[in-house]
């Protein structure tokens, strides 16, 4: 009825994710990128989603650069810095994920989700100390 709407995109993308259709929700959150001809906070979200849709198919380099740009919209965000920092990881680039999860501990140190993830890139970057 609204195919040129993208917050119906954006919104079926995040069902799709919750019901592991990654492939799907990427599709639906690209023609939500397409059509919401807005930046801010609703494009962060949908670089976000679509970034972890990539890493849960293995497709590093393009979840490595949607959550790139979702960090540089909104630098603030510990979640999505966590997030670059496991594409990176799971891409063997363990000293860039080292970094971001540095970067998610300094703006949020009450997850210990974070730590784990900085400990293991330590681990990995042989920094056992």
């Amino acid at each position: 009825m609204k195919p040129h709407d993208g917050f119906y995109y954006f919104n079926r993308g995040l069902v799709l994710a919750r019901l592991m259709n990654f492939t799907e929700a990427i599709k639906d959150f690209s023609k939500g990128l397409d059509e919401i001809k807005i930046g801010g906070d609703t494009k962060f979200k949908a670089l976000f989603h679509r970034g972890n849709c990539y890493r849960q198919i293995k497709e590093y380099s393009k979840s490595i650069k949607d959550l790139t740009e979702a960090c540089d919209l909104n630098r603030d965000d510990a979640p999505a810095q966590n997030n670059l920092g496991l594409s990176y990881f799971e891409n063997q680039q363990y000293d860039m994920a080292l970094e971001r999860f540095k970067k998610a501990i300094e703006q949020d140190p009450s997850k210990p989700t974070y730590y784990n993830n900085k400990a293991l890139a330590l681990y990995h970057n042989e920094l056992y100390d």
